[in-house]
């Protein structure tokens, strides 16, 4: 993974729609409405563009800032969908499960498009569904077998088990290390994983990442992956952005929209899929970029 982005080569990041991989979706406001409140009493202003376990990205006037949790006391949302998401969160953290879900359940009848709250409930129906079977399965095994209670695999273990799929982390991604089984199909070495059932991986330890794995029976996350593009020749120089990845890129209320696939082209060889997203070029963002900038970034890099 470090290998990879510590290359010189231009490169496209795409965040991949698989069948039992889903979509990674951008925040996309134009108002600042959101309230950060700091310990020290201080206030902060902009909009809440990303969340993960220990820290928050605002946008402001004055750019993307990052801040910590250990240095918040709380934020107060504009928007009723991520109060209600905010609170939620908080009763999964306590695992108070059922209240999460009726949560979860009112967001959908104010939001039925909402993703997040929708691959929560399913997620936390599931859960709820089959725990009583869990705990009757790991009574009979250990009436069976005694010992096992103290051979007790990591979720790590038992994700390469299950999955064929090996993680590891670099403090700031988890990402996969190797992968075997019918997930080679889907996955390469160097995914990142984004999400799993909705909830942000970054900057979370790889064993917490495989135990969102294995705690629901089946799974849905969402990858990103680097890309290397093979531009035309250095005197073809007025090359299409298309001709070049292979696909046409439309801009959406998630993000920059990967469109009409070229089979046999670049994405198309990396796995990529009409419906998934390009979420940066040169490890810049595309979060703030416009069509002109994107295709210019893309082409002025060919030869």
């Amino acid at each position: 993974m470090d290998g990879i982005a510590g290359s010189d080569r231009f490169k496209l990041v795409a965040v991949f729609l698989m069948p039992f991989l889903l979509l990674f979706s951008f925040l996309i406001e134009v108002s600042f409405a959101d309230i950060v409140v700091l310990k020290d009493g201080s206030k902060i202003k902009g909009l809440v563009v990303d969340e993960f376990k220990d820290r928050i990205i605002l946008s402001t006037i004055t750019g993307e800032k990052t801040i910590m949790k250990s240095n918040m006391k709380s934020v107060m949302y504009d928007n009723e969908e991520d109060f209600l998401i905010q609170k939620a969160e908080n009763y999964e953290k306590s695992y108070r499960y059922v209240k999460a879900y009726n949560i979860y359940e009112k967001i959908l009848e104010l939001n039925p498009h909402c993703e997040k709250a929708s691959e929560r409930l399913y997620c936390l129906r599931n859960y709820l569904e089959n725990s009583a079977r869990r705990d009757l399965t790991k009574d009979i095994q250990k009436k069976n077998n005694p010992l096992s209670a103290t051979k007790e695999q990591s979720s790590l273990e038992q994700l390469t088990e299950t999955f064929g799929i090996v993680l590891d982390g670099n403090g700031e991604y988890v990402y996969v290390k190797d992968v075997n089984g019918a997930a080679s199909k889907k996955l390469k070495v160097n995914d990142r994983i984004i999400s799993v059932w909705g909830e942000k991986t970054s900057y979370t330890d790889a064993e917490v990442v495989a135990r969102l794995f294995t705690s629901f029976g089946e799974v849905k996350f969402r990858i990103e992956r680097v890309i290397f593009p093979i531009f035309p020749k250095k005197d073809n120089l007025f090359a299409l952005y298309q001709k070049i990845i292979g696909a046409e890129l439309k801009l959406c209320e998630k993000g920059i929209l990967i469109n009409n696939l070229v089979l046999g082209g670049c994405f198309d060889k990396n796995g990529v899929c009409e419906g998934d997203l390009l979420a940066s070029i040169n490890k810049k963002s595309t979060r703030y970029m416009g069509m002109s900038e994107i295709t210019d970034a893309i082409t002025s890099n060919k030869g």
